[in-house]
């Protein structure tokens, strides 16, 4: 038997959980106020005293090869370690009701869609001897430290600094940001006034921003009712001034400010009684962008090809893909396209010509041209192939041109979602995504859920993340596009007007359910307080 001494009032005082490593060479045991160690059986010496706590460890698990420790503790927190050097990996907080986040000692982080929000993590900045700290909330500091795929590999690899010096990262950010030497922008609202522009009405914000040398502001983000627009914007002295379009009624204008390392955000709400709107006038002259794509063939992929989990498949191409793409843009253009003064469509399916086959360059260059896209547009983005995720990368979309590389994929022949996601998000307008490929809801990664979320993207995924994406000979499409075209074509649930966003993420959910016995499950990202849209109207 082994035994190991009482602790004493200065370390930690009694062994309030402990767990031992599957060789028995070590006990790893928690105390009081903090206090947790991986201690010798044969001695009792310390061989790592792991420090992060800031409460009683209650709760101690080894994983069953012996790598990781992790530990819970009376400040609410779980914290993974690596078992061998005894390196902090990731500490997580759970947040009621569903909310998480999770970061590593350097500050980098992963979180659900609400995690960073709020004043429960953050850090806090130091203000000089004469001032209080200031405490700045995670999700202003999304743009240098939201870094879920560091998360991921410092899982991976059970280091954070490992993953950090794979990421090329720096490691002192959070030193720099704690000490003031970085900083999100300060801004605050000095007054707003309705101003009338070629006979519509728009809000003038005035905004004070704090001058900041070392990171100066880059640029403002402006949402009205979940619309990403343009405002015009000047200077009035030290202060800028935001001319921005409103709708006729209810308006909630969400004004993000950026710099190098974070953004701040201010939100206003105001009604517009018996005015004309700007972006009301603006909608009668704006354009439908639809892209759709879809991938049947892979020639360059041989057959009984294995993916990234090591999988075979009887044979990589698939059926209806580049059906689904033709039926949805179809669809899109019949029942929406009216209701704009023009269309811009792009279809790049499997077996087109050569300006319209769907490889990385011909997608690379359809989804640049939504850069071109106005406060008055829609964008609607529909997907549909292959996707695979990859540890290092993240979820990977298969063009035509795919083929294997060096220890998976070779990454002049596939898309990285980060970088189809960044088009989306740059365009301006109303925007909806949908993606119908195997383990889709990967492509819509932590960093989609927070961003459908922040700006304001109805985004529609056909699988959750353990779930390939069924076809069906008898529907002659993958079954969430076949729920998707009978929703485009009136058999979805509507309100007076018409489809609504919301009603859309509804019927999907439930018909795909019904129609593969709860084998895929479709899900819907969009900020709950976002306006519910008609899509399709009566």
């Amino acid at each position: 038997a082994t035994v190991v001494s009482a602790r004493d009032a200065s370390k930690g005082r009694d062994h309030y959980a402990y767990s031992f490593l599957p060789d028995g060479s070590a006990v790893v045991s928690g105390g009081r106020n903090g206090v947790f160690e991986i201690l010798s059986t044969r001695d009792q010496t310390v061989i790592h005293d792991l420090a992060g706590h800031e409460g009683d460890v209650a709760a101690v698990a080894v994983s069953p090869e012996g790598v990781y420790v992790a530990s819970g503790s009376n400040d609410q927190t779980l914290r993974l370690w690596s078992a061998t050097s005894g390196e902090l990996v990731l500490s997580f907080l759970q947040l009621p009701p569903y909310d998480w986040v999770a970061w590593t000692p350097q500050g980098y982080y992963n979180s659900s869609a609400d995690g960073d929000k709020g004043s429960l993590v953050g850090l806090l900045q130091q203000q000089g001897p004469e001032k209080e700290a200031l405490y700045i909330p995670f999700n202003r500091l999304k743009s240098s430290l939201y870094r879920p795929d560091v998360i991921s590999r410092a899982l991976y690899l059970g280091s954070a600094t490992e993953a950090l010096r794979e990421a090329q990262l720096d490691s002192d950010v959070l030193s720099d940001l704690r000490k003031g030497r970085a900083a999100p922008p300060m801004i605050r609202v000095v007054n707003a006034t309705l101003e009338d522009i070629d006979g519509t009405s728009q809000l003038a914000i005035t905004l004070f921003v704090e001058p900041n040398p070392s990171d100066p502001l880059e640029r403002f983000e402006v949402f009205v009712n979940g619309v990403k627009v343009s405002p015009r914007e000047r200077r009035s002295g030290a202060d800028y001034v935001l001319s921005v379009p409103l709708f006729g009624g209810d308006n909630s204008v969400r004004i993000s400010a950026h710099n190098n390392f974070g953004q701040t955000t201010v939100e206003r709400y105001f009604r517009l009684e018996n005015l004309v709107g700007a972006l009301d006038a603006q909608r009668k002259h704006g354009s439908l962008y639809l892209i759709s794509i879809g991938v049947d063939d892979y020639p360059n992929v041989p057959p009984r090809c294995a993916g990234l989990d090591g999988k075979f498949n009887a044979s990589c191409n698939l059926e209806y893909a580049a059906a689904d793409a033709k039926a949805i843009a179809e669809a899109v253009e019949s029942r929406l396209g009216p209701h704009f003064r023009s269309v811009v469509k792009r279809v790049l399916t499997s077996g087109s010509s050569k300006e319209d086959e769907p490889t990385r360059a011909n997608i690379e260059d359809v989804m640049d041209s939504l850069r071109h896209t106005t406060d008055a547009d829609t964008v609607i983005v529909f997907i549909a192939g292959h996707g695979e995720s990859h540890p290092r990368d993240g979820y990977l979309f298969l063009t035509t041109d795919a083929a294997p590389g060096s220890g998976g994929w070779a990454s002049s022949t596939v898309i990285k979602w980060q970088q189809l996601e960044g088009y989306v998000q740059n365009a301006r307008s109303r925007r909806m995504l949908f993606v119908d490929t195997c383990r889709a809801a990967n492509a819509y990664n932590a960093r989609l859920i927070k961003d459908a979320s922040e700006g304001e993207i109805a985004a529609f995924s056909a699988t959750n993340r353990q779930q390939d994406s069924e076809e069906r000979t008898d529907l002659g499409h993958g079954v969430f596009t076949f729920a998707l075209l009978r929703a485009l074509r009136g058999e979805a649930d509507m309100s007076e007007d018409g489809l609504r966003v919301f009603d859309l993420g509804q019927f999907l959910w439930r018909e795909v359910r019904r129609l593969t016995d709860g084998r895929q499950t479709p899900d819907f990202y969009k900020n709950p307080g976002a306006e519910n849209f008609v899509i399709v109207q009566r």
